[in-house]
């Protein structure tokens, strides 16, 4: 991979700790609410059958003994079944454009869900990949396969941030959420409220885990940080608003604020989960917070 083609794929996030995956299950066991708290693999595990191996399929789920007798590759049938799909969604609207010091809220969605997608699948469940704009419609369905995170990553690597939100969901993404255990939406809710709320509505009436990890610059926080005269642009409207005095700062503080916690409100009404992400943060920082140890760790 050419790194300077990648800027945000950092040498850390393909190469993550291993500390950190040690505690990766734990981390998407809490995100969904207690689903798959059972994953042990071996004996130990019950299963209604064996199947015959197919290439792709995971070499920790061969039953050896069974080799031994039989001299045939077989695979455990309800452990092949109790792997958890895991659905990115990438909002690549036009506001994540913005960028704040040395990351774009694009290139900082790709960056995480890269980690995820590899956390994913190091524990042996399948990502699969959306990317959400009305001007590109690419998705990775979920599949087993020795080069589906090549294909993960290379889908990453072609997105922009261009246009606005889709207005319709894709038949195909509706049915790949139907069919996943958690669904990740990684975006800065900059969009027509009405429009992103059935969308989300749409997505929760799958059944599975919903969380949405959102985006935040440190000078929505706090404008109070911008220069005075600094024009403040909504790349999707082309609304412009310009910050004359502190008094206008902190009002615009006030309003994000008060806009934030709507979201929140709003989310955690319907079960879904709501993770705030600042990009003044390195995105492994903040892997590690989370995903980490609880005694060290800080709330996302």
């Amino acid at each position: 991979m050419k790194r300077e083609e990648s800027p945000w794929l950092k040498p850390e996030l393909l190469d993550l700790p291993h500390g950190l995956m040690l505690f990766a299950k734990t981390a998407i066991h809490r995100l969904e609410g207690g689903q798959h708290q059972s994953r042990s693999s071996g004996e130990e595990q019950e299963f209604s059958q064996f199947r015959a191996y197919q290439p792709g399929d995971d070499l920790r789920l061969l039953d050896w003994k069974l080799y031994a007798r039989s001299k045939r590759l077989y695979v455990r049938q309800a452990e092949v079944q109790r792997q958890m799909q895991v659905l990115l969604l990438l909002d690549a609207s036009a506001s994540m454009q913005h960028k704040s010091g040395a990351w774009s809220k694009i290139n900082y969605a790709k960056a995480l869900a890269a980690a995820l997608g590899l956390l994913a699948h190091r524990q042996n469940d399948v990502p699969g990949l959306q990317i959400l704009s009305d001007q590109q419609e690419q998705q990775l369905l979920f599949r087993r396969s020795r080069h589906h995170m090549q294909e993960f990553i290379q889908l990453l690597k072609q997105s922009t941030a261009d246009g606005h939100w889709p207005k319709i969901l894709p038949p195909a993404m509706l049915q790949q959420a139907r069919a996943a255990s958690l669904v990740l939406l990684i975006t800065d809710l900059w969009e027509e409220e009405e429009e992103l709320k059935k969308c989300l509505g749409q997505l929760l009436g799958s059944g599975q885990d919903l969380r949405v990890l959102h985006l935040i610059a440190p000078e929505e926080r706090e404008p109070q940080q911008l220069p005075n005269g600094v024009i403040l642009q909504d790349l999707e409207t082309g609304q412009k608003v310009q910050l004359r005095s502190g008094g206008d700062k902190g009002a615009s503080a006030e309003a994000f604020i008060a806009w934030q916690e709507g979201w929140k409100s709003w989310l955690q009404r319907r079960g879904i989960g709501y993770v705030p992400v600042s990009i003044g943060q390195e995105p492994l920082a903040v892997l590690q917070a989370y995903l980490g140890d609880k005694s060290k760790a800080t709330a996302w």
